[in-house]
């Protein structure tokens, strides 16, 4: 006769620390890193369309596990129009098209559902030329080390009602294979 009361209060006592840390998950607003992440992005995007920039030098530079290596590209009317150095694999890109390999660099960051705990916040940082008209460089940077809301330990230390996880940049793998050195915008042909 105890076996099934011992089990009924464990199954009580199992629900209502369920239902505990869900409420106390409720009273939080967690994001998970790659969103945020997400978001810095398309701000700066947005501020990259909005200069309206269609010709210009681009200098870039790709880092790599050998070294680093410099692309500069012409264009004109948002497309490649010169290839004036290139010392690396990677093809060349407009300043758009680098903004979307930045994009995925951020999505391979993201933490499969229950395996890492704890996850990269990048920022995209724009420097701007004098006068503030248009971005001169542009760099994918972490910018915060963040508990990963999906991961198993996170739900663990809800459901304990114990203290977050400090996250440190040793616990996570980042990098930013990709910066734009500069951006020097030419007037278009006639």
């Amino acid at each position: 006769m105890r076996r099934p009361l011992c089990q009924g209060v464990a199954l009580v006592a199992l629900t209502l620390a369920l239902a505990w840390g869900a409420a106390a998950l409720a009273q939080r607003d967690y994001e998970a890193p790659v969103d945020r992440s997400l978001r810095n992005w398309s701000a700066a995007r947005a501020r990259w369309d909005q200069a309206g920039i269609n010709d210009y030098r681009v200098l870039v530079q790709w880092a790599h596990v050998t070294g680093r290596c410099l692309q500069e590209i012409d264009v004109t009317a948002g497309e490649i129009s010169a290839i004036l150095r290139n010392e690396c694999e990677a093809a060349p890109m407009t300043v758009p098209g680098y903004f979307d390999h930045i994009r995925q660099q951020i999505l391979g960051s993201r933490c499969s559902d229950t395996e890492c705990k704890c996850g990269v916040v990048y920022r995209v940082d724009m420097t701007y030329a004098p006068g503030g008209d248009y971005p001169r460089a542009i760099q994918l940077v972490p910018d915060s080390y963040e508990i990963n809301p999906d991961s198993d330990d996170f739900w663990q230390r809800q459901i304990l009602g114990l203290a977050p996880l400090e996250c440190t940049a040793a616990m996570v793998f980042a990098t930013s294979p990709v910066t734009i050195l500069d951006i020097t915008p030419r007037r278009p042909s006639p």
